[in-house]
């Protein structure tokens, strides 16, 4: 499988969800740039939950290159290094709407946590998007009415 390249954002959550294993299932190998790395180890440094990146083989962390051109000011140290890494790869699992629009806007395909659970209901790993969502909901991440209402419709709830 080739490789895909993984925001904090994702991470955290779907860690959260206990379901970080879909990664691994559908993707193989994920890549975390070190500032996405250095991003999680400071939330559990304040008492965040988050993965240990290194309790899972299947996670690389990687320096990133420097990139040719410098990004926009509002795509972050490791939204930046995740997009650096993915240049030549096929994926970024990613949530921040400005930095997805970056990154399709350079050619790379986009999925964040919503995506990754709606491949889940379609591919039959979970029963249902709603628990999740809810549990999304409730632990502060934030939907778009309009994306929630999307989301369910592709899920079919």
């Amino acid at each position: 499988m080739p490789e895909v390249f993984a925001n904090t954002t994702p991470l955290q959550y779907l860690h959260r969800l206990g379901r970080l294993d879909l990664l691994r299932e559908f993707y193989g190998r994920i890549v975390v740039p070190v500032a996405v790395a250095d991003e999680l180890e400071a939330g559990r440094s304040l008492g965040a939950r988050v993965p240990e990146l290194t309790a899972f083989p299947w996670i690389e962390i990687r320096h990133a290159p420097e990139p040719a051109t410098a990004f926009p000011r509002f795509i972050h140290r490791g939204e930046a290094e995740v997009l650096a890494l993915a240049l030549d790869g096929p994926l970024v699992i990613i949530d921040d709407l400005m930095a997805r629009a970056h990154a399709q806007a350079l050619g790379l395909r986009c999925t964040g946590t919503l995506g990754v659970i709606l491949r889940a209901k379609r591919e039959q790993r979970i029963s249902a998007v709603v628990p999740m969502l809810a549990q999304l909901h409730a632990e502060g991440f934030r939907i778009a009415p309009s994306t929630l209402a999307d989301v369910l419709r592709l899920a079919g709830e």
